[in-house]
């Protein structure tokens, strides 16, 4: 089974049910629906599942918190969507329903610096959308994931990434986190010499 955002299976001792956390503005909402109460532990996941999206309409609560401002993983206001003043890109990253982390991204230069947000934004709305639908890539994004990075990135513009996937994991990546994804593990390595001396120039790691 795959799991629900906010929504945790309790089998400790003691009853067994779900556990509906929410955190939102400052302000929590929780709720445990026990299995013998609610006939069964798929019904009381449905019972849970149910309170979780009323309260979430009642209190405004967006399901995939893409818009929510002062988020410790952007600088932007905007989840999953970051600016890199160096390279002067907007970069949209996200996670498919595999946990799988991938990202794209979109030059200032070529769209002007409004559209090139709007874009970011519209490309992490849409993925978001596809993870919550239990998807890992659609189609035509999984065709264009085939095709051959030839996009040369700078040294900053990688080091930006790197700092910016460590906020997202909440830790120092590894060179599996950027397997399948733009730029790969593969474009650090040449640019820096190796996939160490990548995390060391991002400050990471001592060399």
């Amino acid at each position: 089974m795959k799991k629900i955002k906010n929504i945790t299976r309790i089998e400790y001792n003691g009853p067994h049910g779900w556990w509906v956390r929410i955190m939102y503005d400052k302000k929590k909402y929780s709720k445990f629906f026990n299995d013998k109460k609610h006939g069964g532990k798929q019904s009381a996941l449905l019972s849970a599942y149910a309170w979780m999206k009323n309260v979430k309409e009642k209190a405004n609560i967006p399901d995939t918190q893409l818009f929510v401002g002062g988020g410790a993983r952007s600088n932007t206001g905007v989840r999953g969507v970051s600016y890199c003043k160096n390279s002067n890109y907007y970069f949209a990253s996200w996670n498919d329903a595999n946990g799988k982390p991938a990202g794209t991204s979109f030059s200032v230069r070529k769209h002007g610096k409004e559209k090139a947000f709007k874009l970011a934004c519209e490309k992490r709305e849409k993925m978001e959308k596809w993870r919550l639908a239990g998807n890992v890539y659609p189609k035509d994004e999984f065709k264009k994931k085939q095709k051959k990075d030839l996009r040369q990135y700078t040294k900053d513009e990688l080091i930006h990434i790197m700092r910016l996937k460590k906020l997202e994991l909440g830790r120092v990546p590894t060179s599996r986190d950027f397997k399948g994804t733009r730029p790969s593990y593969h474009k650090f390595c040449k640019a820096f010499g190796g996939w160490n001396k990548a995390v060391a120039a991002a400050g990471l790691r001592k060399p």
